[in-house]
Order: C-alpha cells, then sequence, then structure tokens
C-alpha cells in the first residue's frame, strides 16, 4: 500500500473519530479504511487507535504520530507544488465550525461564494455558538467571535463589533421605551446564554463604563432566536451590531439608550494547529478574511 495515501486516511480517521465518517467522505468503504490503518500499525509495530463499537480515541503513539503525519503531509505537497510548478486546485472537505447567525442570507451568499470560487471544496458545516472542542470535532477552521480567544488555538482577527441595546416597537408601544441604564432593571430583558457576564451587561458610552444588572425572563443559546424575540416584542436584548442593522434600517427593531453600547468584541477564524495548515483551511481564511473585514471594520 502506498504509505502516503494510509497516512492522508489516518489523519482523516483522527480528525473525525469515524471509521464510518471517514470512508463516506473519502467515499470509500469501511473495510478499504481499516485495512490502510492495520497496514500502518503493522508496519510502525504500534497501536495508533483505540477502538470500541461506538467510538475511536488515538492512543498516546497515535497522537504523536498524529502530529508527525501532519508535518510530513505538508512537506510532501509543498514539495509537490514545488517540483510542478503549479498548485493544485483546492479539493476535499474542509470542516467548519460556525456560529448560528450564520444562517442569515448575507453569510449564506459568502459560502455560495467561496464554492464558486473553489467548486472541488467539500463544505461541512456546523452552525452553532457553543465553542466546541476544534480537535475533538474534527473541525478545520472556526469562526469565533469572542474579547478572549483560546491561546491554545492558532488564528486571525479580522475585525470587531459591539452589542447594542434593541427593542421592537411593539413592546415600545405596549409598554415604554427605557430611558436610562437604570431603567434597565425595570424591563423584562432577553439573555444570551454563552454572554460571559451572566445577567450583567457591560456598556460603555466612550468615557465611561458601567455595570448594569438585568432581570432576564429569557434565555437561548442562538442569537437568531434572541433577535426573534426581541423582534416579537418579548423585552430588551443586546444584540450584536451586525446582527440587527438590517432591522434597525427597516424599523422594525429600534436601538435604545444609543450612547452605550458593549466593549468591543473580536472576530477570529481559528485552526486548531500552529504546525500545520491544510491548504483548504488556507484559502478559506484568505477568503473569508477579505469577505467580513468590510463588514466588521464598519462597526
Amino acid at each position: 500500500m502506498d504509505t502516503i495515501e494510509c497516512m492522508r486516511i489516518f489523519v482523516e480517521i483522527a480528525r473525525r473519530r469515524s471509521f464510518r465518517a471517514t470512508a463516506d467522505v473519502l467515499g470509500v468503504s469501511s473495510a478499504s479504511i481499516s485495512r490502510h490503518v492495520a497496514f500502518l500499525e503493522g508496519r510502525l509495530g504500534i497501536r495508533l487507535l483505540n477502538r470500541t463499537t461506538r467510538t475511536v480515541s488515538l492512543s498516546s503513539n497515535g497522537q504523536n504520530y498524529y502530529e508527525s503525519c501532519l508535518q510530513a503531509l505538508a512537506a510532501f505537497d509543498k514539495a509537490q507544488t514545488a517540483v510542478s510548478g503549479r498548485a493544485a486546485e483546492p479539493s476535499g472537505p474542509l470542516r467548519l465550525s460556525l456560529p448560528g447567525s450564520f444562517t442569515q442570507p448575507e453569510f449564506v451568499a459568502m459560502l455560495a461564494r467561496f464554492s464558486a470560487r473553489y467548486p472541488k471544496i467539500n463544505l461541512d458545516i456546523s452552525a452553532t455558538d457553543a465553542m466546541v472542542d476544534l480537535v475533538e470535532r474534527g473541525v478545520d477552521v472556526a469562526l469565533r467571535f469572542t474579547a478572549n480567544p483560546d491561546e491554545s488555538l492558532a488564528g486571525r482577527c479580522i475585525g470587531q463589533f459591539a452589542l447594542w441595546l434593541c427593542v421592537s416597537p411593539a413592546y415600545v408601544a405596549r409598554y415604554r421605551m427605557p430611558k436610562s441604564l437604570s431603567d434597565l432593571a425595570m424591563h423584562p430583558c432577553l439573555g444570551y446564554a454563552y454572554h460571559a457576564g451572566g445577567d450583567t451587561w457591560t456598556l460603555s458610552d466612550g468615557a465611561q463604563t458601567h455595570e448594569v444588572r438585568v432581570r432576564h425572563h429569557f434565555k437561548a443559546d442562538n442569537g437568531e432566536l434572541l433577535r426573534a424575540g426581541v423582534r416579537s416584542g418579548m423585552g430588551v436584548a443586546l444584540l450584536p451590531s451586525f446582527q440587527i442593522q438590517a432591522a434597525l434600517a427597516d424599523g422594525s427593531l429600534l436601538r435604545v439608550l444609543p450612547q452605550w453600547q458593549s466593549p468591543p468584541v473580536g472576530v477570529w477564524l481559528v485552526y486548531s494547529h500552529r504546525r500545520h495548515q491544510a491548504r483548504n483551511a488556507r484559502v478559506f481564511i484568505e477568503h473569508f478574511s477579505e469577505e467580513l473585514q468590510a463588514l466588521f471594520a464598519a462597526d
């Protein structure tokens, strides 16, 4: 068997933690995947994977070999490109972890443009606001909205945005518009489950910063659900500026105390391995850096 091919298959198994998922992505049988792993383990004389009927995990030797494979395959691909004198068109799987807000049409359009530019890359997308473990989930690139990125991850900050207070016209008609920060404590608020401050909102007007304790009568772990709740008149929310600009423009949402907003939140494209970055991940980061910088620079 071809050792390079076996190494590529092993890396894919290590990322996906599944023989069947790897077989599906590569378009081969699970039996073929098993034979390639057996060939490597036999040649090396070590066990690379711990397998049960339900799970696959790396052994300690397997983890070391996985890191070595990433470096070796990167060097091999670079050598192949140098010899051929041209870069092959990017192709194959690319697993992404994106926030739930990427279901908005403007973000889906960005993904469509990427696919049109790189038609041979197969996108596998998980849209969740949860900070998933990139290695455990086999994620190549994640888009994170955070002021404090995980130091174990490598990546690029491509912009920032603020959180704005907002409410619906229907809510204001039924109750009233908050007139001060202290007023917020008397209004029902919608909270983001992953908000680091919990029930405390940190707000600044550029000159001073205040922490405001609010009463959450509704919480969700998805920004789109929160936005829908605000539009339905459930209360006041602190939402990303980019997520509500269209609604503010058409009048379906109103800004509350517009002089106040959150401290800046960074927009990061991150990946798990500092010493190796697959070409598909590189072209995605370059493409989306261009796409997103204009959007978030405006904030």
